[in-house]
């Protein structure tokens, strides 16, 4: 028999860990060997473990979801990355791909979970869960709208305001970041909300994307 799909959970919501973990626990071809609950506890994991696979929650703390990804793959090259969230769009999946990801599925999904694992265990990549349902990405395909200025709506210090912000840190995390007050953060956010004429966490993230904000 062959040695077992080793697997780590990077995810800051216990119940979530539990839950997986539950699933695993008659799956027989694959071991979960830890669990991280932010990149950098899970940069400094995959060192030591060297799992097969690591689950990603999109909104993790800490670090940009997808600059974790594309350390880690530099970090381990063999390493799978899957990604495990509901917040997900056309852009979000592209740029997955980019950066070498080799799935994402929404958590709704968690009894696919370990069909996905399977999956991409052999070299082939699984994204089709989610492509395939498009009430969730429907309401977030379109990009938010600038005003007339277009791209330069957005002033520097608002644009540091919005990665931040798309990389899942809360107001007073971003002000720590900035070194400015946290009703400054709010001012600036806002600003964003107006100019793009949107609050949606994701069609803010693709807006970031396709301004280079987030890093790859």
């Amino acid at each position: 028999m062959s040695a077992p799909t080793t697997v780590t959970i990077v995810d800051d919501c216990r119940i979530i860990k539990d839950s997986l973990a539950f699933a695993f626990s008659d799956a027989r071809d694959m071991h979960l060997v830890d669990f991280a609950d932010n990149g950098a506890n899970a940069l400094s994991m995959l060192e030591e473990q060297r799992p097969d696979i690591a689950i990603v929650d999109v909104l993790m703390p800490e670090m940009n979801r997808f600059e974790f990804a594309h350390r880690a793959i530099r970090l381990q090259p063999t390493l799978k990355v899957l990604f495990f969230s509901d917040l997900c769009s056309v852009a979000y999946l592209e740029h997955a791909k980019r950066i070498g990801a080799a799935g994402w599925i929404p958590k709704r999904s968690c009894d696919e979970l370990v069909t996905a694992i399977r999956t991409i265990a052999t070299s082939t990549e699984f994204y089709t869960t989610v492509l395939n349902q498009p009430k969730i990405l429907i309401p977030i395909l379109s990009a938010p709208r600038l005003d007339a200025e277009g791209k330069g709506a957005l002033t520097e210090r608002e644009k540091d305001v919005l990665r931040l912000w798309t990389s899942g840190l809360e107001v007073k995390e971003i002000a720590q970041s900035l070194v400015i007050s946290g009703n400054t953060v709010e001012a600036h956010r806002c600003h964003i909300i107006r100019k793009t004429g949107t609050r949606s966490l994701a069609s803010l993230t693709k807006l970031a994307l396709a301004l280079d904000l987030i890093p790859l």
